[in-house]
């Protein structure tokens, strides 16, 4: 059972009870600019506080340079020994592959999508590629060709002078 019992002293008396006001006016003449002012201060807090809780550092990313990227290509391929475990094919094609990519990033020459005959045209055509370098990137490729289609596979020792004159190519028409 549950007894309700009344919180007002004495009996209930309608008369005791008062009528309900009007609506009291409340001048905001000056609080206006404490109210914005307190609504503008609690947003710069609170993007502050969401962009100090959500942050994440920004870190600064480095962009290697075609030469870089080739030569560091050029170890990784040399530390996988591919000729002398028989991968004479996948060597050269790692090895022209990576060549023709820094020719691309270095000089501009959109290399890997064309033949070697259209490579060589564009290079002897640009000025920055000199004709050393010309010669040195027309032997290394029609080699890397003979590899490739031509079904040739060179000894081991064959593939680190490949090796040698790609790094060599790289480092002499480097900026």
């Amino acid at each position: 059972t549950i007894s309700v019992q009344s919180r007002l002293d004495g009996p209930f008396d309608p008369t005791k009870f008062r009528d309900i006001k009007g609506v009291v006016g409340m001048p905001l003449g000056k609080q206006w600019a404490w109210i914005i002012g307190l609504c503008v201060l609690v947003a710069v807090f609170g993007i502050g506080a969401y962009r100090w809780w959500f942050h994440t550092p920004v870190v600064p990313v480095y962009i290697e340079q075609p030469h870089e990227r080739a030569l560091r290509e050029f170890n990784e391929l040399a530390l996988r020994e591919l000729p002398h475990k028989g991968l004479i094919l996948d060597f050269y094609v790692l090895l022209s592959d990576t060549v023709r990519r820094y020719v691309e990033g270095r000089f501009g020459i959109s290399a890997p999508e064309q033949t070697t005959k259209e490579f060589l045209a564009a290079a002897r055509h640009h000025p920055q590629i000199i004709e050393d370098h010309q010669r040195l990137l027309a032997s290394f490729l029609r080699a890397a060709d003979m590899v490739k289609y031509a079904a040739q596979r060179p000894g081991p020792t064959e593939c680190e002078h490949g090796l040698d004159a790609a790094r060599g190519f790289v480092r002499e028409s480097a900026p």
